[in-house]
């Protein structure tokens, strides 16, 4: 088993080499959204701050090419040891299933420290004929798509991959002998697979539900998708699935495996007896709360539970690791029977956990915020949320997950709809204000999904406060590859855009949008992923960097790319949903 006793001297050197290599004050992002909380932040970054983020001193660095689409955040471990030297390095995972290790900070270590593929990717156009006629959730093909996660303290990289076994061109096989989801536990060092690695992602149980054979359920390969991010906790690591473009039959699954043998330890199902309940999340990991237990979210899909059944369409639920992922507390809207006919699945945004405030917070398609207690979820009610609040917050969907900042002036909380502005809003005690504090200027083009955002700060330091947010600079990215914008924000008022990579995009532009994906801001840089073949890197100038021209305005976009800014009165709760 790997690494068990950590009886293998080259096992114990490669260890010591990665764990006591870590520089003072340098941050690593391990993780999608930074932390098992899901936070979206970091709150060490002690180069960037409000006043040096501008069009004058902040711009492109440099770029790194990548084989395939980037739906997964990039990750940045620091002082890793790799050729006989100590790199802060870049972690890039692509669509093509390849992962890249790229030097984090040289502008000129253009070419990879190293490089794996994890096996052919699945074209699109094998899944062209499902619900929706031609396959375009993805461009080209299917890979890895879920953020990976990194393990510090054995220096091991999970990452789950999904590929198709090779078929003579005479034949259309769709089975799922042919198609594979593996889990990977890579050396971060040097990419290759360490000791146990891969195994297949599979699982079975006795259930009824759609895609049942003689009463058991076996996870199908083909029609599953692992877009949530992987989550690393108390030594198992959670792979999350949904389906491909509700491609049926699926359901949403949640599967451990210990990170040393990566044997697997847990099952769930969300709608064993049912259909759907996919796990998806527009990208984001299942969170964590104080207590260690795991927070999803779910689709559209049967809901039973409030009967004394086990599905979960449309809900939080609240699984302990301890008890092999047991379902032990959930809440669903009063409404899901709606929110299922009318396809405004919660699962299309992910919870995140507020420990200043103690509460999990999420919302999806339906347009609404939820804010739970984590030990009392409030399960169901068919005449209102049983919630600790739920508001209206847009009148278009929420993809991801909100993020969070606790400032100088108390605990912000911050998330931007489809079809409308980046919204910050006020946590107090509980509770979330029901109308925003402020927001951008800027509004995203009609369409989906809206904006992905981050955080950094130095701590709660007035002035180190930044919002960061990728998205579609025109037209709608769910069935096609728009041109992207990245923009920076004064956290403590996002009224105040301090940056823009449209403000002079001769040198600044980041080329495609990577949909419900996520940037990284670490150690002075961030990383953004595109869907151009690469990745684009930003930061403080040096000297002799291409200046922008005097006075260059924040770009205001005509509003077929950038429709006016809604008021604040338009968020006014409560709102009937029916």
């Amino acid at each position: 088993m790997l690494f068990r006793g950590y009886i293998c001297l080259s096992a114990r050197l490669a260890l010591a080499i990665f764990t006591l290599a870590v520089p003072a004050h340098a941050v690593d992002v391990l993780t999608q959204h930074n932390d098992n909380f899901r936070s979206g932040a970091n709150t060490h970054e002690r180069v960037l701050t409000a006043a040096n983020v501008n069009v004058g001193q902040f711009g492109k660095l440099f770029t790194r090419s990548v084989d395939g689409c980037i739906y997964a955040q990039p990750l940045v471990a620091t002082g890793v040891k790799i050729g006989g030297h100590r790199h802060d390095v870049v972690y890039v995972a692509t669509e093509h299933n390849s992962v890249y290790a790229f030097d984090a900070v040289d502008p000129a270590a253009s070419t990879p420290l190293w490089q794996v593929n994890l096996g052919p990717s699945i074209s699109t156009h094998d899944y062209d004929g499902g619900p929706y006629g031609e396959y375009r959730d993805f461009s080209l093909e299917v890979g890895i798509t879920g953020t990976p996660v990194i393990d510090r303290s054995t220096g091991t990289l999970y990452v789950v991959s999904k590929t198709k076994d090779p078929v003579p061109p005479t034949e259309s096989v769709k089975a799922d002998s042919v198609y594979h989801l593996r889990l990977h536990a890579l050396d971060v060092t040097t990419g290759h697979e360490r000791p146990n690695s891969p195994v297949e992602v599979t699982a079975s149980m006795a259930a009824t539900g759609d895609g049942s054979v003689n009463g058991t359920l076996t996870l199908g390969s083909f029609k599953q998708l692992n877009r949530p991010g992987l989550l690393l906790q108390g030594g198992v690591v959670y792979v999350a699935l949904g389906a491909l473009e509700d491609y049926a039959p699926y359901h949403g699954w949640v599967i451990g495996y210990d990170a040393k043998s990566l044997k697997q330890t847990d099952v769930f199902n969300a709608t064993p007896d049912g259909v759907n309940g996919g796990i998806w999340a527009s990208g984001n990991g299942p969170c964590v709360d104080s207590a260690g237990d795991i927070w999803v979210t779910t689709g559209n899909g049967t809901f039973t539970a409030a009967a004394g059944g086990r599905d979960y369409g449309d809900s939080f639920i609240r699984l302990d690791p301890r008890k092999h992922l047991a379902v032990v507390d959930w809440m669903t809207p009063h409404d899901q029977q709606e929110m299922d006919a009318n396809d405004a699945d919660l699962g299309s945004g992910g919870p995140v956990y507020v420990p200043g405030a103690d509460v999990i917070i999420g919302g999806g398609k339906d347009t609404f915020l939820f804010v739970l207690d984590p030990s009392h979820a409030g399960n169901f009610s068919p005449q209102q949320d049983t919630s600790l609040q739920s508001f209206r917050v847009s009148d278009a969907h929420v993809h991801g997950a909100p993020v969070y900042w606790n400032g100088p002036t108390g605990l912000h909380l911050y998330l931007w709809p489809e079809q409308t502005n980046l919204l910050s809003f006020k946590i107090v005690g509980r509770k979330v204000g029901e109308k925003p504090e402020s927001m951008s200027a800027v509004r995203v083009p009609d369409g989906m999904p809206g904006g992905f955002l981050s955080v950094s700060s130095d701590g709660p330091k007035a002035g180190t406060g930044i919002v960061w947010a990728m998205h579609s600079f025109q037209g709608d990215a769910l069935h096609e590859t728009q041109p992207g914008i990245v923009d920076a924000f004064d956290a403590s008022d996002v009224s105040h855009e301090l940056w823009s990579s449209k403000q002079f995009a001769d040198r600044d532009d980041v080329g495609t949008f990577a949909k419900h994906s996520s940037l990284t801001v670490a150690n002075g840089r961030v990383y953004v992923p595109t869907f151009s073949g690469q990745l684009v890197v930003y930061g403080l100038l040096p000297k002799g960097a291409k200046a922008a021209p005097l006075n260059t305005p924040t770009p205001q976009q005509s509003d077929t790319q950038y429709p006016p800014p809604k008021s604040p009165e338009s968020f006014l709760a409560p709102f009937d949903r029916h």
